[in-house]
């Protein structure tokens, strides 16, 4: 199969799938006051911006293809915003219960587009990009599952609110990656 129309099936398979978990974890997260299910969920919503962002430019030059992994980044940062923004909603207790089958969903999802992600070209920076995206989601979904343990051994909002924190941190690491990664170094078309 041509790698091109590889990457294009591989990106809108991993699109719709991040997109369905996003819906799930932000509706999820929401009802049930999880800062952990809506933090992972906003980033989920990132990475379906990552997707779509790879898919128009697959075909381009290796410029473009820089340019595209820092708007990438650009649009992690406002939704790293937004994220923030959400931790101080409420001081409420989050449904733990609700909190560890929703992310045992979203780790499937993402343990699954992580796999289809790390068969395509890694000298792209563009995929390369995407599967630094999956890869911190498979280690948050772990994170919001161990929280959700906690929530329940202490009865408390505390360990919601700290790995809420600890994915927008990881969100800052993949944006400060994908910067790096997407830093030019071919000459500037004329």
């Amino acid at each position: 199969m041509d790698k091109e129309l590889r990457q294009r099936r591989t990106l809108w398979t991993v699109l719709a799938l991040n997109f369905g978990a996003f819906i799930l974890e932000g509706v999820f997260g929401y009802i049930h006051n999880s800062r952990g299910l809506m933090a992972d969920g906003l980033d989920m919503f990132a990475d379906v911006c990552a997707y779509g962002l790879s898919l128009y430019a697959i075909g381009k030059t290796m410029h473009t293809k820089e340019r595209v992994g820092r708007a990438v980044a650009y649009s992690q940062i406002m939704l790293l915003l937004l994220g923030v923004m959400q931790i101080m909603r409420n001081y409420e207790t989050p449904v733990w219960g609700t909190m560890i089958w929703v992310s045992v969903i979203a780790l499937m999802v993402n343990a699954y587009c992580l796999y289809r992600l790390k068969g395509l070209d890694s000298s792209d920076a563009n995929i390369n990009a995407v599967v630094l995206c999956s890869s911190i989601d498979v280690l948050a979904n772990i994170g919001v599952i161990l929280s959700a343990g906690f929530v329940f051994l202490f009865e408390s909002f505390i360990p919601d609110l700290i790995i809420s924190v600890i994915i927008y941190m990881l969100i800052i690491h993949e944006i400060r990656e994908m910067f790096e990664g997407s830093r030019c170094r071919c000459p500037k078309p004329a």
